[in-house]
């Protein structure tokens, strides 16, 4: 699987990963996997994004920006099992730093938050743990 850019990745943003497509700030309780908005596309694989911050929003749900600084617990679920076996890594950069990266040098110049190499995840979950500084949108990458 080649690196993927989502450009709508809004985690904080956002999951991720840029990484994923465009998602909403809603619970997504009952709702048909074709029409939660917090499933994102690769291609033609689907991950489910969920993002927490149990220390300052205890009980909400977002797959969208971080609405405050602090802790948040960011997870990330694959949909189809086929990704299971295939490697996965993921990368959150600063969207600001992103965007002034991609009009100069590229986003290798981008200012990364969380790097994790591609690797298995046989229980079809990533879960990232992270301090973010300030609240607002990142750019995700996913990487196999």
């Amino acid at each position: 699987m080649k690196k993927k850019v989502v450009k709508g990745f809004k985690i904080c943003g956002a999951l991720l990963a840029a990484l994923f497509a465009n998602t909403a700030v809603y619970a997504h309780g009952g709702v048909s996997i074709e029409f939660d908005t917090c499933v994102l596309k690769i291609g033609s694989y689907r991950i489910h994004l969920t993002g927490y911050q149990p220390e300052t929003a205890m009980g909400e749900e977002f797959c969208e920006d971080i609405p405050k600084t602090g802790n948040a617990i960011i997870v990330l679920d694959f949909v189809e099992n086929v990704l299971r076996d295939m490697t996965a890594g993921v990368r959150i950069i600063e969207k600001d730093s992103w965007t002034a990266a991609q009009s100069s040098s590229g986003d290798d110049q981008a200012k990364t938050i969380v790097d994790i190499p591609p690797k298995l995840y046989k229980t079809g979950s990533v879960k990232i743990e992270r301090r973010f500084d300030k609240p607002g949108y990142f750019v995700g990458f996913f990487d196999g």
